[in-house]
């Protein structure tokens, strides 16, 4: 992890972090300062094509506009949330597992988040064989009911670079899986297909009559154009080395009828 700081003639500094190390702070150092001095740090929208030109020649950047809101947000003494239009101060969160365990520890898990007070739980699941990460919702469902909403990640979007042993889920394990967890009252499934198998991701709405998939910030237009989930749950990453530009336009698709947002924290609070 990187901190970034910008500084502003005012004495205002905005904090980002960047999930990646050494080259992170030479891509900032090397293609993107140089284009914000002079610039004016509280239209951060009128600078995101730096941090875009600036992909093509270094690792992300995008870590620069968090920092471009926070000056933003403390210039105007507002939360950015507020110069993004927000409306309310609650919002409904779950808890997120991170590693794939036995049915059994998973109930003893799933206690302790139900004691800390979250009333939702999402499940990774990554198996070798996925009856038995399903076996792990029955497990939870049975045995608190409607007490604990239950989410899953099937973890099928893509493989990080580098790790092997992947066994990536054809269409009918998908459409298996699905029915399943319909059956169990599972209410988000999560990259069920690759990340950018939109017309798979139509079908197998087409096939369940209800389907929800994740699509990073990146995706949030062209999910919402070809309509790949039947909720329309437009959830992009809040991550650090992942561009806030369209977390915005998300929220401008998610004003208009029969959407959803859900935003994902990334790195975000996990259970393993």
């Amino acid at each position: 992890m990187t901190l970034v700081e910008v500084e502003t003639e005012s004495g205002i500094t905005g904090v980002t972090a960047a999930e990646a190390g050494a080259e992170a702070a030479i891509s900032i150092d090397r293609f993107v300062a140089p284009h914000l001095i002079g610039q004016d740090a509280v239209a951060p929208e009128r600078l995101t094509g730096i941090m875009k030109d600036a992909e093509i020649l270094g690792s992300p950047v995008y870590c620069v506009e968090v920092a471009l809101w926070d000056i933003a947000g403390k210039a105007a003494g507002l939360p950015v949330s507020k110069l993004w239009g927000a409306s309310t101060y609650r919002v409904p969160a779950y808890c997120a597992t991170g590693e794939v365990r036995s049915p059994e520890r998973r109930v003893d898990d799933c206690h302790r988040i139900l004691d800390e007070g979250f009333k939702a739980v999402k499940l990774r699941f990554h198996s070798d064989d996925p009856r038995d990460d399903v076996r792990v919702v029955e497990a939870v469902r049975s045995t608190f009911g409607d007490r604990l909403a239950v989410l899953v990640d099937a973890n099928q979007a893509g493989v990080l670079p580098g790790l092997g042993g992947h066994r990536q889920w054809s269409f009918q394990t998908a459409l298996e899986v699905a029915l399943e967890l319909e059956r169990l009252g599972v209410v988000w499934l999560e990259e069920p297909l690759p990340r950018h198998d939109y017309a798979g991701l139509r079908r197998l709405r087409d096939r369940l009559g209800l389907s929800d998939d994740e699509f990073e910030t990146f995706d949030a237009e062209a999910v919402a154009t070809l309509a790949a989930a039947d909720t329309r749950t437009v959830a992009p990453f809040s991550k650090s080395a992942i561009r806030t530009e369209p977390l915005t336009t998300a929220l401008g698709i998610a004003k208009t009828p029969h959407y959803q947002l859900s935003i994902r924290p990334f790195p975000s609070t996990m259970v393993t």
